[in-house]
């Protein structure tokens, strides 16, 4: 974390801090789909799931929100209501605050909004990633997309292009629209091919370079 992430990240904890703190448990549900949400939920410990669910009932994850973060800021810079649900993917504790609160605090703060801009910026970025793959890609390059946003999003490369994230098969064929069975095939073509290397619920991309370049061919 660089000194402006850090600075951004002091502060935002200092204006959250005067809210109460709230628990859940994993798999609990903060939000429903089209449900007006208590408030702007900022995340103090874990992980939060933002997910879809289909017509036929499928799960279809669309985004992990980790420490740090706030959502729904729609609903403080536009008053739009999420249609999408959030649940907890571990124990978290989380912070709540009125959207006008946070609304604000933000438009007196031009950093933290500078930075909550960029940030929806990169989450669009993988998000128009994911569409793409979606509508013309095949099933490996779904998971090679999704493998090298969780490594834009919660890790770093090495000099030597090593990268190890925590994900299970579960979670990737979540996020990629995938059966379980498909979405374990498929990494193991790509374990194959020596790009990565699973074990349990850990993935080490042995060269993030050479995996990106996977996605031409």
């Amino acid at each position: 974390m660089n000194e402006f992430d850090k600075r951004i990240t002091h502060k935002t904890d200092k204006f959250f801090k005067e809210f109460a703190t709230k628990k859940y448990a994993k798999g609990e549900i903060l939000m429903l789909g089209g449900d007006n949400p208590p408030g702007i939920f900022y995340l103090v410990r874990g992980l939060v799931a933002q997910y879809h669910l289909t017509a036929t009932g499928q799960k279809v994850v669309l985004n992990i929100f980790k420490p740090h973060a706030f959502f729904p800021a729609s609903l403080a810079l536009n008053g739009s209501i999420p249609r999408y649900f959030f649940e907890a993917a571990e124990d978290i504790t989380v912070r709540i605050a009125p959207p006008d609160k946070l609304l604000a605090y933000l438009t007196t703060n031009e950093d933290v909004l500078l930075d909550l801009t960029s940030r929806l910026y990169k989450g669009m970025d993988g998000l128009l990633d994911r569409i793409v793959e979606l509508m013309s890609g095949s099933a490996k390059s779904r998971l090679i997309i999704e493998l090298l946003i969780e490594v834009r999003r919660f890790s770093h490369m090495d000099k030597n292009g090593v990268s190890e994230i925590s994900i299970s098969t579960v979670e990737l064929a979540l996020r990629t629209g995938l059966s379980r069975e498909t979405g374990s095939r498929e990494l193991k073509k790509i374990e194959s091919e020596k790009l990565i290397l699973k074990q349990n619920k850990t993935i080490t991309i042995l060269n993030v370079n050479l995996l990106e370049k996977a996605l031409e061919h």
